[in-house]
């Protein structure tokens, strides 16, 4: 008999990270990291961030700008119509 693995599917806890970003969930994204992970965006010219909270500011940086950008684009649309 197969035993069920104790420690989630990395593409499925990803898929989860990322949806929590989309909603604005920084908490529950950076829950998905490791303590002790270190999301490595150097060759990006971005920078190296260490650890969850270093990865759920860089998340939060990320996503929250862009979601800002697209209400006040879809409200100016919506005032010009």
């Amino acid at each position: 008999m197969t035993e069920e693995p104790t420690t989630p599917d990395l593409a499925e806890l990803w898929c989860r990270a990322v949806e929590a970003s989309a909603r604005g969930d920084f908490d529950e994204a950076a829950a998905a990291f490791s303590g002790r992970a270190v999301f490595d965006l150097s060759p990006l010219g971005i920078g190296i961030f260490e650890g969850r909270e270093a990865i759920r500011g860089l998340v939060a940086d990320w996503v929250e700008p862009r979601s800002t950008r697209r209400s006040a684009r879809s409200s100016a649309i919506w005032a010009t119509a």
